[in-house]
């Protein structure tokens, strides 16, 4: 509807502005001749006077009318987003505006929520997503975080990129800084440490891990992950993001059998029927 109103708005001023212009040459064309100062002259120049003043009215009432439009759909949405938030469900109480604002701009974005895992199912679990092909992944995996605000769900994230004040919307999405620098062991496995530390102090935590480190194709996953798994003797969950089936969330639970190869290859199995944004760069 505002845009409508802008563009009726916009075609109205060109209107206006022509007929102002088409007046004024008339005018002046009737200035220059001493001859024209008769009545046509003088109709004339009380016509453009009359439609100068009319337009500069009709002007300000169509400005009034939009920021009106504008400000009476912000009220509604306002209230909305206020009766929303104040139902009694304790799950909905926890809610903020912005959490208000992901669930709807998912709808708006025709993606669903579907988890096969429950998110309160475990209080603690390494959850993988792949794959990763694209920074759309994080939009989306951002997204699906804010739409779940009970459930303490993080991801690492190097420490060179927490600057501020990016810094400050990292931490409240739940990015976890790691300096790896601070390690004398290799960078992967001194990641795994800090990470494996922070879920065994953490009461109630999903870690979120993507496997291949990369937005590239890669022939072999990264088995932090794994270890990280191990270490703390949490099961993991296949988080995914179907962007044919526009669907994402947290898929089946995986157990470990303590066979590294077989399982990292069960739970590929389960993301070759999940497409990438970039299909061509996931698992094959």
């Amino acid at each position: 509807m505002i845009i409508f109103c802008d563009i009726a708005y916009f075609y109205f001023l060109r209107t206006i502005f022509f007929i102002k212009i088409s007046t004024r040459i008339h005018f002046l064309t009737y200035s220059c001749n001493k001859a024209t100062w008769n009545y046509e002259f003088v109709l004339y120049w009380a016509f453009s006077l009359l439609f100068d003043t009319i337009s500069r009215i009709l002007d300000y009432f169509l400005q009034m009318i939009i920021l009106s439009i504008i400000l009476f759909i912000v009220i509604l949405l306002a209230i909305w987003l206020y009766l929303l938030g104040s139902k009694n469900s304790k799950e909905t109480q926890q809610y903020r505006w912005y959490n208000l604002c992901a669930i709807q701009l998912t709808k708006w974005l025709g993606w669903k929520i579907r988890n096969i895992t429950s998110p309160t199912a475990l209080e603690k679990a390494v959850v993988i997503l792949a794959s990763h092909t694209s920074n759309w992944d994080f939009f989306y995996g951002m997204l699906f975080k804010l739409i779940h605000p009970h459930i303490n769900m993080r991801f690492a994230i190097k420490q060179e990129v927490m600057f501020f004040p990016l810094s400050y919307l990292m931490k409240h999405l739940g990015a976890i800084p790691i300096d790896r620098h601070k390690q004398t062991s290799s960078k992967d496995q001194s990641m795994v440490s800090i990470m494996a530390d922070i879920l065994n102090k953490t009461p109630k935590l999903l870690l979120m891990i993507a496997p291949e480190g990369t937005r590239k194709h890669v022939k072999r996953w990264k088995t932090g992950f794994y270890r990280l798994s191990e270490l703390t003797h949490t099961p993991i969950i296949l988080g995914y993001i179907n962007y044919a089936q526009k669907e994402m969330g947290l898929g089946p639970t995986f157990y470990r059998t303590g066979n590294l190869e077989k399982d990292i290859l069960a739970i590929q199995n389960f993301y070759r029927h999940i497409t990438a944004k970039y299909p061509e760069q996931g698992v094959r």
